[in-house]
């Protein structure tokens, strides 16, 4: 009971300061807006720092120089509480605000260049140019916004396409345009199951089968904050074929799907 109390307290928490923020002016009628917000902007650098291996380190004096790789960073991000009575998972979204650290490599400098092998290694140094956050909402088609059917296969109880080829001008057709020329949404991926097999493991599949579809996009060059991979297992059979029902093998087949939507981001 605690923990439903928490959970709706969140949940109301994040509907009333969604409904305080600023809605779109003059709205048309029967029109979906989805509200985005601009990432914020980085630059990578490379430098070469002198330094020791570690075994060297031990042997001739040197300094120790932290250098930072990539700086803190705080972002929101929303979890779907599981404990809530409606069926729809998207009915009750948590809001977490979470800050993840600053990352860093320790150089050991040599205290004089000439003694032992120091040697020049190239370090990856990421710098934060300018800050996103301004919000705006963007009119999108409304069909979006719910679960549509993308049209992928996989091979049975594999998280591999079963037509590579295919699959990849279908993720290009219909996820990647749409990415590319709206660069401010995300979408989520949701991976499901029938109800053959252990639902721990059809669990795990879908996991993998939707971390796949977005690794391919983040190999076209999507950022991965964009991409919300989920896997529902058996947990949202669009028929009655749960376990134990005498099923068809084309109404097992209408279960295992790999859905899309517009995520919808609230700040």
């Amino acid at each position: 009971m605690i923990r439903f109390t928490l959970a709706a307290a969140l949940c109301l928490v994040a509907v009333f300061t969604i409904k305080a923020q600023q809605l779109p002016s003059n709205p048309d009628p029967d029109k979906c807006y989805v509200r985005t917000v601009t990432p914020d902007v980085y630059e990578v650098e490379y430098e070469d720092v002198l330094t020791y291996s570690r075994e060297e380190a031990m042997k001739y004096a040197h300094t120790f120089l932290e250098i930072e790789l990539t700086p803190e960073y705080s972002q929101w991000e929303t979890t779907t509480y599981e404990g809530g009575e409606s069926d729809d998972p998207n009915d009750c979204q948590v809001l977490c605000y979470r800050t993840y650290p600053a990352t860093y490599d320790t150089i050991y400098k040599p205290a004089v260049d000439s003694v032992g092998n120091p040697f020049y290694r190239e370090i990856e140094r990421m710098f934060l140019v300018e800050r996103g956050g301004l919000s705006s909402y963007e009119e999108i088609d409304c069909e979006l916004t719910s679960s549509n059917i993308l049209p992928v296969h996989f091979d049975l109880g594999s998280a591999q396409f079963s037509d590579p080829e295919n699959a990849k001008r279908v993720l290009d057709n219909r996820l990647f345009g749409l990415l590319r020329d709206r660069p401010n949404i995300r979408i989520e991926i949701g991976a499901h199951t029938g109800s053959r097999g252990s639902e721990s493991g059809n669990q795990r599949l879908t996991e993998r089968r939707a971390n796949l579809i977005a690794s391919y996009l983040i190999s076209r060059g999507i950022h991965r904050d964009r991409l919300v991979a989920r896997g529902y297992g058996e947990s949202q059979l669009k028929n009655g074929c749960a376990d134990g029902v005498d099923c068809s093998d084309d109404e097992h087949e209408a279960n295992r799907r790999v859905e899309f939507r517009v995520h919808n981001i609230y700040y």
